[in-house]
């Protein structure tokens, strides 16, 4: 009998870790291979720049394009797991490339930043930024977007450091503690029985998302802190980050200018799937 239990336990693992692998791969933009970028930046007037920064965490890799310093400047934050190839197809857009001098990221456990050791804190994956925007912000004029996990970072930085941005454009956000809920899977690939198996990425997304709940709750009393201009973007039939984010936002941002863009029948994925319109947003802010 205390066999049959071992093996039933054992199986329950296993299958709710090819569930996490599953829902994980799902959640994915399955990055852009270097051929890809090249082909994507293939006769564009700028190229991607590799730049460090160094802060008081350490050093941070970034993305820059374009170098005209009057420009605004839009960074960008990807979700969990991703990189910061996540938003090639804006950082290669030519329109874009008018209006915007741009900056993606591997955010802290991904890429070149920190692999595999992930960072919970939503404050220190904000604070961490700091550094790479006050050294780049030449025109005074400051935006980020924020798909998924990078729509609470984006808010945190804003809440810390008010004075310092001008617009926000969430993407589908995790940003109501209300709606994350932990599902028993995630919690059994935790375990370091479990853990080993799982690629980098996987398991830097597995433990940034479980405390996810108790970060987002210790924002709640810092929405008022946000001063900048707010852009809101969500699938209806979102099943990763419920829909019903776009309300906690609506509710928490009642302080500041705040649009809200509802995709109806859409799903997680319009950071691509929506990216004409989101597009279209971005460029009527010069």
């Amino acid at each position: 009998m205390a066999w049959n239990k071992i093996f039933w336990i054992g199986a329950g693992v296993i299958i709710g870790l090819i569930a996490l692998v599953f829902l994980l791969l799902h959640t994915m933009n399955f990055g852009t291979s270097a051929k890809e970028v090249q082909k994507m930046f293939a006769g564009k007037k700028y190229q991607p720049e590799e730049k460090v920064y160094q802060s008081e965490y350490g050093d941070i890799s970034i993305i820059s394009v374009g170098e005209d310093t009057t420009k605004p400047l839009l960074v960008f934050a990807h979700g969990s797991p991703g990189g910061w190839d996540a938003y090639a197809r804006y950082l290669s857009d030519c329109d874009l490339q008018e209006h915007f001098r741009m900056i993606s990221f591997d955010r802290w456990g991904y890429g070149k930043n920190f692999r595999g050791k992930p960072e919970v804190s939503i404050y220190k994956q904000a604070a961490i930024l700091h550094p790479v925007i006050l050294q780049n912000r030449y025109s005074e004029k400051v935006y980020m977007m924020g798909h998924s996990y990078g729509g609470p970072v984006i808010a945190r930085y804003a809440m810390d450091y008010p004075d310092e941005v001008n617009g926000l454009f969430f993407v589908a956000p995790s940003i109501d503690p209300a709606q994350e809920k932990v599902k028993w899977y995630q919690n059994a690939s935790a375990s370091i029985f479990v853990r080993w198996m799982l690629p980098a990425e996987i398991d830097v997304c597995n433990r940034e998302i479980l405390p996810m709940k108790t970060e987002l709750t210790g924002m709640l009393p810092l929405w008022n802190n946000i001063k900048a201009s707010v852009w809101h973007f969500h699938g209806t039939k979102d099943v990763l980050v419920p829909f019903e984010n776009a309300d906690f936002a609506q509710k928490m941002l009642k302080h500041v200018d705040f649009q809200r863009i509802d995709f109806e029948g859409e799903n997680h994925f319009i950071l691509w799937t929506k990216l004409d319109t989101i597009k279209k947003y971005l460029l009527k802010l010069n």
